[in-house]
């Protein structure tokens, strides 16, 4: 039986956590989800459709599937306003000109960080 030097099996050991930390950190959102991003516990963003990428031990991604629990809307003036989201509220902007009224249900159009751009349902 041949020698293997323990550095190699070391670095062996470190690729293959590596390898598996990378697998947990990337993550591939589809159509009509959403991920909120959670930073050290506090909702920090609302990220997908499409890949994403979660720290690992920093961050954790709850998923929301919008298309059987959309986004309704919490408060509205003029072109902006609130929007609830799973357990959260978040900030939205419209870019047409949309009346809304509380309990409205919209879809998001487009994620900026923290605000969301809504349009009408349907």
């Amino acid at each position: 039986m041949a020698h293997v030097e323990p550095g190699f099996i070391v670095i062996c050991i470190t690729l293959a956590l590596f390898a598996l930390m990378l697998l947990r950190a990337l993550r591939v959102l589809p159509e009509f989800r959403r991920g909120i991003i959670y930073t050290m516990g506090q909702p920090t963003t609302v990220v997908g459709p499409g890949l994403v990428v979660v720290l690992p031990f920093i961050q954790t991604m709850e998923i929301e599937n919008t298309a059987v629990d959309p986004c309704r809307i919490e408060t509205w003036s003029g072109k902006t306003g609130n929007v609830v989201l799973g357990k959260h509220t978040w900030p939205a902007i419209t870019i047409e000109n949309q009346s809304f009224k509380p309990g409205d249900s919209v879809r998001i159009v487009a994620v900026h960080g923290k605000t969301l751009t809504i349009a009408p349902r349907g």
